[in-house]
């Protein structure tokens, strides 16, 4: 699924979430006219709905589903009506109740902390490591290895957005002691951060040092080799082998 289709299927959703189930006549009246409603009545569903947002289970909602449900309401209101439910004034209570509901959410239901995967052990890393031999790099095990570095040492949203990166989406560059190192240099877009977003609120500060004591595995080095072996009339970063190509190309 691309990320049109995501944004399509997230407007959706949040358009069809339920809220608690005591709606009172007249709010479930303006709910099934929302086409016709002023912008001040919809201010003032949208100031009933953050409290009141539940799953169809009957539970609470987690800060990052209620705020995945707040972006596809924004989209769904600019592309309906061309008006912004989070940078409108007059949806400034809206926003005040959101952030207090998500407060709440931490404090006392504890459904606004992160879940993070379990951390990959050392000797875990060492396998994934070994399956590369820089003496000769196939191009199936470099790509691998170059793909997996950067995953493992720059990418915050795993695969999401893999198709969408580009050549320029990541540079070399060489710190004050001089080491070597691969930054993010173009920074993606995901489900929080999009195209209006101001680039230096989450800017891609990750590095991927190159490994002095180990050369043979540097994944900078590994990089820099796989750039160099890209097809040059493409942009993508991430190529498929092509095995009838001249030695000094492989994608």
């Amino acid at each position: 699924m691309n990320t049109g289709d995501k944004q399509r299927e997230t407007c959706k959703f949040a358009s069809s979430c339920k809220r608690e189930p005591q709606a009172t006549a007249c709010t479930m009246e303006k709910v099934q006219r929302f086409a016709d409603l002023s912008r001040e009545e919809i201010a003032g569903l949208v100031d009933d709905f953050y409290p009141n947002a539940r799953k169809k289970s009957g539970g609470h909602y987690k800060k990052s589903a209620l705020s995945s449900i707040r972006f596809g309401l924004q989209r769904h209101f600019m592309l309906k009506r061309e008006f912004n439910i989070i940078s409108d004034p007059l949806f400034k209570q809206s926003n005040q109740l959101f952030e207090a509901v998500v407060v709440e959410l931490k404090r006392h239901r504890g459904f606004a902390k992160v879940e993070h995967h379990e951390p990959i052990l050392t000797e875990e890393l060492a396998k994934i490591y070994s399956s590369y031999d820089p003496s000769s790099p196939d191009p199936k095990s470099l790509q691998f290895f170059v793909w997996f570095s950067i995953m493992f040492h720059l990418i915050r949203r795993g695969r999401e957005n893999l198709r969408l990166h580009k050549r320029q989406s990541f540079s070399v560059s060489v710190d004050r002691a001089g080491r070597k190192y691969v930054y993010q240099h173009l920074n993606e877009l995901d489900k929080n951060h999009r195209q209006n977003d101001d680039p230096f609120d989450s800017s891609g500060d990750g590095r991927m040092y190159e490994n002095t004591e180990n050369p043979a595995s540097c994944p900078v080095k590994a990089f820099e080799l796989y750039l160099s072996k890209l097809n040059p009339s493409l942009d993508s970063l991430w190529q498929k082998k092509i095995f009838k190509r001249p030695k000094f190309l492989q994608y």
